[in-house]
């Protein structure tokens, strides 16, 4: 799994994943818009306030992923995911 990140606004590896509720949804394939679009198992994560996109070698690999974070994304946050989401949105 790659991680590309168009802004670079966080270290690389680091995503925060929270709920449906909170607006994070995940989506097999990438953007069309994407530059280079030439990976054919991708996975865009939304967030509330940008889109990551993420590359897999293989088609399994990509349902394996999706499955990963569709249970995370699945499961109301605690109140202590909260302060790590804020952490996040204010890291500098």
């Amino acid at each position: 799994l790659s991680l590309s990140l168009s802004q670079d606004a966080y270290a690389r590896g680091e995503v925060f994943i929270g709920s449906k509720e909170n607006s994070y949804t995940v989506l097999a394939g990438l953007p069309p818009s994407t530059q280079g679009y030439h990976w054919n198992h991708g996975i865009t994560i939304v967030t509330p306030d940008r889109k990551f996109l993420f590359a897999c070698e293989t088609e399994a690999e990509q349902r394996d992923w999706i499955a990963a974070f569709q249970r995370v994304i699945n499961r109301p946050m605690r109140p202590q995911e909260y302060a790590v989401e804020a952490h996040f949105k204010h890291k500098p």
